[in-house]
């Protein structure tokens, strides 16, 4: 088991190293193309790309990476609207950031939370928690939506959570 491990390890990494060494090569001929076309009085362009290929290269491999995740995790932020919260199941998820900001959950009744959000997708008696549904919010591995609880007592929120369903 800890051998698998091991061999797994070292592969991850060659592959790794391989592919940062293939885009440093890719980065220096870029560069050296580059200074030979805009700069063809210098003799040696080589002794310019190398150095900024080095530099260059680690830059990439942390921004390419950043910019991709960025891009696929993104989501706006709207404000809290009664009417698109009520009509919107699945995108819930973009405005319940405004709705704990801008509106106090913990105090209100249930007929407040009621008038507020809507009928709860889900009622747990035996814990008087009530649930709604927020949606799949973008992650790495989505497996499952995202739900804002509430829990009450003698009839008032006490506390809530957002988490996963």
């Amino acid at each position: 088991m800890l051998l698998a491990m091991l061999w797994q390890t070292i592969l991850f990494y060659t592959v790794l190293l391989i592919c940062v060494g293939l885009l440093g090569l890719l980065v220096f001929r870029v560069v050296a193309y580059l200074i030979a076309r805009f700069w063809p009085s210098l003799q040696r362009p080589t002794r310019i790309a190398l150095p900024a290929a080095i530099l260059i290269t680690p830059l990439l491999c942390v921004a390419i990476p950043y910019l991709i995740l960025a891009i696929y995790l993104y989501y706006p932020h709207r404000d809290f609207n009664k009417a698109d919260w009520a009509t919107n199941l699945p995108k819930r998820y973009e405005q319940v950031e405004d709705l704990v900001a801008s509106h106090k959950l913990v105090g209100l009744t249930e007929q407040q939370v009621v008038e507020l959000l809507g009928t709860p997708d889900m009622k747990f008696s035996s814990e008087a928690t009530w649930e709604y549904y927020l949606g799949m919010t973008p992650k790495l591995i989505p497996i499952d939506g995202d739900a804002l609880s509430l829990q009450f007592s003698n009839g008032k929120v006490v506390r809530y959570w957002i988490h996963e369903t």
